[in-house]
């Protein structure tokens, strides 16, 4: 239970990966029922063996109900280290979260929690609510999304982006972004305004542009607030996306939408190749990649359970698609690397 000054924060988890559409709405039916320790089964084709590799990654987890839970790659060694939390972001060794208490008193601010200690300390106060949560895969930046003083139409959040010891570095202004990230190097941040891709300095100068029907190669109304365009930490011109896909029958009965798959997008073919990583039966948001780009960690909503309490799980597949496997019952994964093991 993270508890600062007599206060206990709730976790609401408002930019949820589903949005505001049909599968919100299952979401938020299913809160009541959730155990968020199963015995996960596998998903689609690949292992779902332990594998070496994937157990030096840190994954962090929530759900609804409050608690985020730290576990290893392979989905051993799970362990609830908070619980009232919003938004939160891993650091790079996978030892501190940096999250967004939602209790109205502290809607300004990011704290960051040491996960072997338990102890927790203030980072920043915002001028107005926090919205998301992002840290540097260098782990040299976390930036904040923070919603504007005054409403805006367009929900044209600034991005202010941060040292580890709370130093102001830069600022992207607001202008509607969505689906923040980091490159490698933590020299860029990476986001859409549903109509085009960007990637900025950290003092806001946009480095290029470039149309998402043009990136993707999909019709303008295929795009919305919950996609992702995240590149790989260690090769600049991979990328993992979600692209609107149909689903299977099950899907459409219950969502009446289309679904959404992962894909690796490699800008260095001429043209660009896009591999898909998930299976029709799985919807797929929250893509994150493992620090080493090997894997990609993301939520998944199988259509076996589309009548589930609780249909949410945590997925990995490796980066050439193989491997897929559930790995625990949740949402939202931040991945971290643990780098104290030989």
């Amino acid at each position: 239970m993270i508890r600062k000054g007599g206060e206990t924060a709730r976790f609401q988890n408002e930019h949820t990966p589903w949005g505001n559409n049909a599968m919100r709405t299952i979401f938020l039916a299913c809160v009541a029922c959730l155990t968020i320790l199963h015995s996960p089964a596998a998903a689609g084709s690949g292992d779902a063996r332990p594998d070496a590799d994937a157990a030096r990654d840190v994954v962090a987890f929530g759900n609804r109900q409050g608690a985020v839970w730290l576990m290893r790659g392979d989905g051993s060694d799970k362990r609830r280290i908070a619980a009232d939390v919003e938004q939160y972001a891993l650091s790079p060794d996978g030892g501190s979260l940096a999250f967004h208490d939602a209790n109205p008193k502290n809607a300004n601010k990011v704290m960051l929690l040491h996960a072997a200690s338990g102890a927790v300390r203030d980072f920043i106060q915002a001028k107005s609510r926090v919205f998301d949560v992002i840290w540097a895969p260098d782990g040299s930046k976390i930036a904040c999304e923070i919603n504007p003083p005054v409403p805006s139409p367009v929900l044209a959040k600034p991005i202010s982006i941060f040292s580890p010891d709370g130093n102001a570095i830069g600022q992207i202004p607001g202008q509607g972004l969505w689906g923040v990230s980091f490159t490698g190097d933590g020299r860029a941040l990476v986001a859409h305004n549903i109509r085009e891709l960007f990637f900025f300095s950290l003092d806001g100068t946009v480095l290029s542009k470039t149309p998402l029907t043009a990136f993707t190669g999909q019709p303008e109304n295929k795009f919305d607030s919950n996609d992702v365009f995240a590149p790989s930490p260690t090769a600049p011109d991979i990328f993992v996306c979600t692209k609107k896909v149909p689903g299977t029958k099950a899907f459409f009965k219950v969502t009446e939408e289309d679904n959404s798959a992962l894909y690796l997008h490699d800008k260095r073919q001429n043209p660009a190749k896009d591999v898909r990583l998930t299976p029709e039966n799985i919807t797929a948001f929250d893509p994150v990649w493992s620090l080493d780009g090997k894997r990609i960690y993301f939520t998944g909503y199988p259509d076996s359970r589309v009548k589930a309490a609780f249909p949410f799980g945590i997925y990995r597949v490796n980066a050439d698609g193989s491997g897929l496997s559930e790995i625990a019952s949740g949402a939202l994964p931040k991945v971290g690397r643990e780098t104290s093991r030989p």
